[in-house]
Protein backbone atom coordinates (compact mmCIF):
# COMPACT_ATOMS: atom_id res chain seq x y z
CA UNK A 1 0.00 0.00 0.00
CA UNK A 2 1.81 3.17 -1.20
CA UNK A 3 0.51 6.60 -0.20
CA UNK A 4 1.78 10.24 -0.87
CA UNK A 5 -0.21 11.39 -4.11
CA UNK A 6 -1.94 14.53 -3.70
CA UNK A 7 -4.57 13.95 -6.20
CA UNK A 8 -6.11 10.41 -7.90
CA UNK A 9 -4.27 8.19 -9.66
CA UNK A 10 -4.23 7.48 -13.03
CA UNK A 11 -0.81 5.55 -13.92
CA UNK A 12 1.28 2.89 -12.79
CA UNK A 13 3.84 1.05 -14.32
CA UNK A 14 6.49 -1.78 -13.20
CA UNK A 15 10.44 -1.44 -13.82
CA UNK A 16 11.98 -3.93 -15.74
CA UNK A 17 14.09 -5.65 -13.04
CA UNK A 18 10.49 -5.84 -10.91
CA UNK A 19 12.35 -3.46 -8.06
CA UNK A 20 10.41 -0.13 -8.53
CA UNK A 21 7.00 1.00 -9.37
CA UNK A 22 6.58 4.15 -11.05
CA UNK A 23 2.59 5.57 -10.53
CA UNK A 24 0.73 8.76 -11.79
CA UNK A 25 -1.66 10.86 -10.46
CA UNK A 26 -3.46 14.61 -11.42
CA UNK A 27 -6.11 16.59 -11.71
CA UNK A 28 -7.43 18.70 -14.18
CA UNK A 29 -6.02 22.40 -14.87
CA UNK A 30 -3.18 21.16 -11.99
CA UNK A 31 0.13 19.57 -12.37
CA UNK A 32 0.70 15.72 -12.84
CA UNK A 33 2.95 14.02 -10.11
CA UNK A 34 5.12 11.16 -10.76
CA UNK A 35 6.28 9.26 -7.82
CA UNK A 36 9.07 6.11 -8.46
CA UNK A 37 8.86 3.39 -5.04
CA UNK A 38 11.31 0.66 -4.12
CA UNK A 39 9.14 -2.17 -4.22
CA UNK A 40 11.14 -3.80 -1.75
CA UNK A 41 10.99 -1.16 1.29
CA UNK A 42 7.66 0.87 -0.08
CA UNK A 43 8.98 3.82 0.62
CA UNK A 44 9.26 6.43 -2.45
CA UNK A 45 12.56 7.35 -3.75
CA UNK A 46 13.56 10.69 -3.51
CA UNK A 47 11.09 13.41 -4.55
CA UNK A 48 9.82 11.96 -7.85
CA UNK A 49 9.65 13.18 -10.85
CA UNK A 50 8.25 17.33 -11.40
CA UNK A 51 7.05 18.98 -14.63
CA UNK A 52 4.11 17.32 -16.13
CA UNK A 53 2.02 19.64 -17.59
CA UNK A 54 -1.34 17.67 -16.83
CA UNK A 55 -2.70 14.31 -15.68
CA UNK A 56 -0.72 11.86 -16.18
CA UNK A 57 -2.30 8.88 -17.98
CA UNK A 58 0.32 6.58 -19.22
CA UNK A 59 4.00 5.71 -17.89
CA UNK A 60 6.68 3.22 -19.61
CA UNK A 61 10.22 2.30 -18.68
CA UNK A 62 12.70 1.50 -20.90
CA UNK A 63 14.40 -2.47 -21.32
CA UNK A 64 17.14 -1.20 -19.68
CA UNK A 65 15.32 0.85 -16.72
CA UNK A 66 17.57 3.97 -16.96
CA UNK A 67 14.76 5.60 -18.60
CA UNK A 68 10.76 6.75 -18.43
CA UNK A 69 7.86 7.75 -20.01
CA UNK A 70 4.69 9.40 -19.20
CA UNK A 71 1.79 10.37 -21.65
CA UNK A 72 -0.53 13.28 -20.73
CA UNK A 73 -1.96 16.50 -22.58
CA UNK A 74 -0.05 19.56 -23.51
CA UNK A 75 -2.61 21.52 -24.41
CA UNK A 76 -6.41 21.45 -23.23
CA UNK A 77 -9.30 23.65 -24.81
CA UNK A 78 -11.39 25.40 -21.81
CA UNK A 79 -14.01 22.49 -22.06
CA UNK A 80 -10.85 20.11 -21.12
CA UNK A 81 -10.84 18.51 -23.85
CA UNK A 82 -7.42 17.61 -24.98
CA UNK A 83 -6.23 19.66 -28.00
CA UNK A 84 -2.42 18.24 -28.48
CA UNK A 85 -0.76 14.88 -26.67
CA UNK A 86 2.31 15.11 -24.88
CA UNK A 87 4.69 12.78 -24.13
CA UNK A 88 7.87 13.25 -21.77
CA UNK A 89 10.85 11.38 -21.38
CA UNK A 90 12.36 10.93 -18.22
CA UNK A 91 16.37 10.41 -16.56
CA UNK A 92 15.51 8.15 -14.01
CA UNK A 93 19.05 8.79 -12.90
CA UNK A 94 18.72 12.31 -12.15
CA UNK A 95 14.74 12.31 -11.90
CA UNK A 96 14.34 15.08 -14.41
CA UNK A 97 12.59 15.57 -17.74
CA UNK A 98 14.94 14.93 -20.69
CA UNK A 99 13.01 15.88 -23.23
CA UNK A 100 9.01 16.86 -24.17
CA UNK A 101 6.91 15.66 -27.44
CA UNK A 102 4.24 16.30 -28.23
CA UNK A 103 2.11 14.06 -30.74
CA UNK A 104 0.61 16.21 -33.44
CA UNK A 105 -2.72 14.70 -32.82
CA UNK A 106 -5.76 16.21 -30.35
CA UNK A 107 -6.01 13.30 -27.44
CA UNK A 108 -4.84 12.54 -24.33
CA UNK A 109 -1.84 10.17 -24.58
CA UNK A 110 -3.14 7.02 -22.71
CA UNK A 111 -0.14 4.11 -23.55
CA UNK A 112 2.78 4.79 -23.97
CA UNK A 113 5.72 2.00 -24.47
CA UNK A 114 9.33 2.01 -25.34
CA UNK A 115 10.03 -0.14 -28.94
CA UNK A 116 10.04 -1.42 -31.81
CA UNK A 117 13.66 -0.05 -31.70
CA UNK A 118 15.82 0.52 -29.13
CA UNK A 119 15.61 4.17 -30.09
CA UNK A 120 12.09 4.51 -30.78
CA UNK A 121 8.86 4.92 -28.57
CA UNK A 122 5.33 4.25 -29.36
CA UNK A 123 2.01 5.71 -28.30
CA UNK A 124 -1.75 5.96 -28.50
CA UNK A 125 -3.92 8.39 -27.20
CA UNK A 126 -7.73 8.35 -26.27
CA UNK A 127 -9.13 9.24 -29.41
CA UNK A 128 -7.57 6.00 -31.53
CA UNK A 129 -4.49 7.93 -33.11
CA UNK A 130 -0.98 5.70 -32.49
CA UNK A 131 2.67 6.82 -33.63
CA UNK A 132 6.20 6.49 -32.87
CA UNK A 133 8.79 8.66 -31.63
CA UNK A 134 12.44 8.10 -32.69
CA UNK A 135 13.56 9.36 -29.64
CA UNK A 136 17.23 9.93 -31.01
CA UNK A 137 16.22 12.39 -33.55
CA UNK A 138 13.75 14.07 -31.02
CA UNK A 139 10.73 13.96 -33.65
CA UNK A 140 8.21 11.59 -34.76
CA UNK A 141 9.16 8.27 -36.99
CA UNK A 142 5.70 8.36 -38.55
CA UNK A 143 3.04 10.29 -38.51
CA UNK A 144 -0.10 9.57 -36.46
CA UNK A 145 -2.09 7.32 -37.52
CA UNK A 146 -5.89 6.91 -36.47
CA UNK A 147 -6.88 3.04 -35.89
CA UNK A 148 -9.88 3.62 -34.26
CA UNK A 149 -12.13 5.99 -31.31
CA UNK A 150 -12.23 5.44 -27.73
CA UNK A 151 -12.09 1.58 -27.86
CA UNK A 152 -9.89 -0.82 -25.77
CA UNK A 153 -6.13 -0.72 -27.10
CA UNK A 154 -3.08 -2.53 -26.62
CA UNK A 155 0.81 -2.57 -28.32
CA UNK A 156 2.62 -5.81 -28.86
CA UNK A 157 5.81 -6.27 -26.74
CA UNK A 158 8.08 -5.07 -29.46
CA UNK A 159 5.53 -2.49 -30.47
CA UNK A 160 5.66 -3.50 -33.88
CA UNK A 161 1.41 -4.51 -33.63
CA UNK A 162 -1.68 -2.90 -32.13
CA UNK A 163 -4.91 -4.30 -31.54
CA UNK A 164 -8.14 -2.49 -31.24
CA UNK A 165 -11.62 -3.78 -30.43
CA UNK A 166 -14.03 -2.05 -33.05
CA UNK A 167 -17.82 -3.13 -32.48
CA UNK A 168 -17.71 -6.97 -31.93
CA UNK A 169 -14.52 -7.91 -32.78
CA UNK A 170 -10.65 -6.90 -32.48
CA UNK A 171 -8.45 -5.77 -35.13
CA UNK A 172 -5.01 -5.83 -35.49
CA UNK A 173 -2.89 -3.90 -37.53
CA UNK A 174 1.23 -3.18 -38.54
CA UNK A 175 2.54 0.37 -36.41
Amino acid sequence: HFKGHTAKGCAVAFSPDGKRLASASGGWGEPGEIKLWDLETGNELDLGLQGTTGIVWALAFSPDGRLGASGSCARASDTGLCQMGEITLWDLDTRTAKDTFTTGASGDVELVQFGPGPEELSWVDDRGYHGTLALAAGRESLPPVRASSHNPIALSADGGLLAYASGDSVRIRDT
